[in-house]
């Protein structure tokens, strides 16, 4: 059942949202605040200093709010319990962001390990904080939440979406024709050697097979070798 939304309430935009007389076009997923509920029932929101009104059927509410922390209302509960409770524990963790529709892993590597604080001021959302010994972080996507793991070895799971996955993982070696980018680069030229696909897709790239086995450790993951 959705939830009620009241004046003062942070909500996301379900359609895309054109103001009147202007090009702007707010799309799926843009967040916009409600400043009041007009008579006939319809939301006055604002969003970059313009107020325009809206049916409640366009939009949903942005967050839950557990223990004070603002999450998103897409975020399952057993994620938001799982992250709470670290929060509150100081514990590290290793969240896998990734594809919440159909369980595959983006398998990101940056700002993905650390503990959970959380922002200030009045909307206080989860971040992830390097380590207990930092200031503050980068905000959490945790609506895009397909796995969490203790980070220490080895690697407990404390969630997991019920289809992750993460795709066929091969390493093989980097050929003098193989380029990336746009204009398009020689990786070979650029001193790369080892290259990592997932579904065939280029993915990572090393100049010496340890460094490209570490990565494979650090990620938790095996790969196929293609020679």
């Amino acid at each position: 059942m959705p939830l009620p939304i009241n004046k003062g309430d942070e909500v996301r935009a379900l359609v895309n949202i054109q103001l009147p007389g202007k090009t702007t076009v707010f799309t799926p997923g843009f967040i916009l605040w409600v400043r009041d509920i007009l008579p006939d029932g319809r939301l006055l929101v604002e969003r970059d200093g313009a107020r325009f009104p809206v049916t409640a059927a366009q939009v949903e509410q942005a967050h839950h709010v557990v223990n004070g922390t603002h999450y998103s209302t897409r975020t399952p509960a057993p994620v938001i319990q799982v992250l709470e409770l670290a929060r509150l524990n100081r514990s590290r963790i290793r969240v896998h962001l990734g594809d919440t529709n159909t369980g595959r892993d983006w398998l990101e590597e940056w700002d993905v390990t650390g503990v959970i604080g959380r922002s200030m001021g009045p909307i206080k959302i989860p971040l992830m904080i390097a380590s207990s010994r930092s200031f503050g972080g980068p905000g959490l996507l945790d609506d895009c939440i397909v796995k969490i793991t203790d980070s220490r070895s080895p690697r407990r799971i404390l969630y997991q979406h019920p289809a992750y996955h993460f795709g066929q993982v091969t390493l093989c070696p980097v050929r003098r024709g193989d380029t990336i980018g746009r204009p398009r680069r020689s990786l070979f030229a650029m001193g790369y050697r080892v290259a990592i696909n997932v579904d065939g897709q280029n993915h990572a790239n090393f100049k010496r097979r340890a460094q490209a086995d570490r990565w494979l450790r650090n990620m938790n993951l095996t790969a196929s070798e293609v020679l």
